[in-house]
């Protein structure tokens, strides 16, 4: 928090969403608020959500990938995104976020099958 409005100039920290190891979330910006980043890319379409860790050191602990699922199924429910425009940071800037990891789940899909999982026991 500091960092990003403090050191950034920023009026709130950069993400919408933020979810812990133990899956816990907290509330950044309001959905309603567009979000900030580093980069270039237009934010203005984006829910950013934060998985706190190093991922490109460790995995995704079980409840923090639970959590966000249910995040991310939740923002396309009530957003009527389509989860074929789930996305990660690395695939619209040079990054390495979300790390290695964290990363592969997504890109092999895993991340959609979840939320659409999810989306369907609603």
């Amino acid at each position: 928090q500091r960092y990003h409005q403090q050191d950034k100039k920023w009026p709130d920290v950069a993400y919408h969403l933020f979810v812990d190891a133990q899956g816990r979330m907290w509330e950044g910006r309001s959905l309603a608020t567009r979000g900030s980043s580093g980069t270039v890319y237009d934010l203005s379409d984006r829910a950013l959500i934060c998985l706190i860790g190093k991922f490109d050191q460790d995995q995704v602990p079980a409840a923090q990938w639970d959590a966000l699922v249910a995040a991310v199924g939740h923002v396309c429910e009530s957003h009527g995104i389509a989860t074929t425009e789930i996305t990660m940071h690395r695939q619209l800037a040079q990054t390495s976020c979300p790390g290695a990891n964290l990363a592969a789940r997504i890109a092999d899909g895993s991340l959609k099958r979840a939320v659409d999982a999810w989306l369907a026991r609603r």
